[in-house]
């Protein structure tokens, strides 16, 4: 009976231990499981702030930049009214029927001056002697000239556009070789 007894209670703190471990393990299981879910949701939540932060910033670009083929025919419009006022003599200017048309086209390009710089469109003017930068020129011709070093810009054929940081159209220059 002793070695019954014995049996029995070999048996019992065999499943006492049993038990003890299995509670241990299924905790130990279900922390794993918690850091596991949190770790998802971290990233979850991470993802979606990525994807709210690239969809301001499309939208931001979106509204900058809209209207960036509209403003390329309007440079073309003002370059026109500038070649028509630099075409106008002092002789002209005589005649008053000529002098009211004048001043109303000259109104009219400050005009739209204003709406460029209203639309963040700046003019790229760059002058004689500028060092020529890829980014905002293109080198229509080169040149030899005694008078600067290579690089330099000799020459302007056209201003160049930019709308707030991107550009619309290079300065077309002539560069020293």
């Amino acid at each position: 009976m002793t070695e019954e007894m014995n049996k029995d209670q070999d048996v019992t703190e065999n499943m006492a231990a049993e038990n003890q471990e299995k509670p241990v393990s299924e905790i130990e299981t279900l922390k794993a499981q918690v850091e596991q879910l949190k770790d998802q949701l971290l990233r979850t939540v991470a993802d979606s702030e990525n994807v709210r932060k690239r969809m301001e910033r499309q939208s931001e670009d979106m509204a900058k930049y809209a209207v960036s083929n509209f403003a390329k025919d309007l440079i073309n419009v003002s370059e026109n009214i500038h070649r028509a006022l630099s075409s106008v003599t002092a002789e002209n200017l005589e005649n008053q029927f000529l002098k009211s048309l004048y001043d109303g086209v000259e109104m009219t390009r400050k005009e739209l001056l204003n709406v460029f710089e209203k639309n963040k469109i700046m003019m790229i003017a760059p002058n004689i002697g500028d060092c020529f930068d890829h980014n905002i020129h293109q080198a229509v011709a080169h040149v030899d000239n005694a008078d600067l070093k290579s690089g330099q810009i000799s020459g302007v054929m056209q201003n160049g556009y930019m709308i707030h940081d991107r550009l619309l159209r290079p300065a077309m220059v002539a560069v020293v070789k």
